[in-house]
C-alpha cells in the first residue's frame, strides 16, 4: 500500500519558478490522482472498463464526485483509446492523463552571445558576456511568461504523507484510525497505540492533514458513513 512512513518527504507542486495561476491545485491534483492508481490499481482497471459512458457511474464509486475528476477521467479514456480499441478489452492504466498547457512564445534566443572563439576572444570578457546574456534573457522572459498569465508559484511543496492517507480515507474508505494504526505498524509501532488525535509533524493531526489537501485540491470530502457495496463488482467490470 506504497510508503506509510512517517518521514517527512515533501513533493514540489510544480515544474519551474512561474506558473499559470491554479497551477499548484493542479499538481496537487495530479499527485492524488498517482497516488490513487499507487494504492489502488483497480481504479484505473475500472475506469477503462466503465468508458466515457459511465464515467459518473464509476467516479461515485471511488467517491470521486468532482467535476475536474470527471474532466481528467475523459481526458484520460481520449488518450488510451487506441489501446482500448487495440486490445479490446480493460486494463490496468500507469497514470491519469492530463491535458497540455499551451506554449508561450518567448521569441528567439540570442544564442550567438554564448558563442566563445577563444582565439578572437578574451576569457573574461565571454564571462561577463554571457553574465549579461543571462540577465536580460531572464528578464524577457519573465516579461513573456508574466504578460501570459504566469506568476510565481503560489505554493512550492507539500509533504507527502498527506496525499497517501487522503487516498485511504477517501477511496479506501479507511476511519481516521485505521490510517493512524496503518502508519504506526509501518513504522514498527503497536497499532493499538495509534491515536489519530495526535499531533503529527509540523503540528497537524491526519485528520486535520486530510482536511486541508482535500481543500487545496478542490476534492470534496465523502461522509464518514459513505460506503460502496463490496458485495460484488460493478456491472461494467466483469
Amino acid at each position: 500500500m506504497g510508503d506509510l512512513t512517517g518521514k517527512a518527504r515533501t513533493v514540489r507542486l510544480g515544474f519551474g519558478s512561474m506558473a499559470a495561476l491554479g497551477e499548484s491545485r493542479r499538481f496537487a491534483q495530479e499527485k492524488f490522482l498517482s497516488t490513487v492508481l499507487e494504492l489502488e490499481p483497480d481504479i484505473g482497471y475500472e475506469l477503462m472498463a466503465a468508458g466515457p459512458g459511465r464515467v459518473a457511474e464509476w467516479a461515485a464509486r471511488w467517491h470521486l464526485k468532482d467535476e475536474w475528476i470527471h474532466d481528467v477521467a475523459r481526458f484520460t479514456l481520449e488518450v488510451y483509446d487506441d489501446d482500448l480499441k487495440s486490445l479490446g478489452e480493460p486494463f490496468h492504466i500507469e497514470y491519469f492523463a492530463w491535458p497540455i498547457p499551451p506554449d508561450i512564445d518567448y521569441g528567439d534566443a540570442d544564442v550567438l552571445a554564448l558563442d566563445w572563439a577563444p582565439q578572437f576572444h578574451h576569457e573574461e570578457d565571454f564571462r561577463r558576456r554571457v553574465a549579461a546574456f543571462v540577465e536580460r534573457h531572464i528578464a524577457k522572459r519573465k516579461e513573456a511568461a508574466v504578460a501570459a498569465g504566469l506568476r510565481a508559484l503560489e505554493t512550492e511543496k507539500k509533504t507527502l504523507e498527506p496525499f497517501t492517507w487522503l487516498v485511504q480515507y477517501q477511496c479506501l474508505e479507511m476511519s481516521y484510525v485505521d490510517i493512524a494504526r496503518a502508519q504506526f505498524e509501518a513504522d514498527g509501532k503497536k497499532a493499538e497505540l495509534a491515536d489519530p488525535r495526535l499531533v503529527e509533524s509540523g503540528g497537524v493531526s491526519k485528520s486535520e492533514a486530510i482536511k486541508a489537501l482535500a481543500a487545496f485540491m478542490g476534492l470534496t470530502l465523502r461522509l464518514r458513513g459513505e460506503r460502496r457495496s463490496k458485495d460484488a463488482p460493478p456491472s461494467w467490470v466483469d
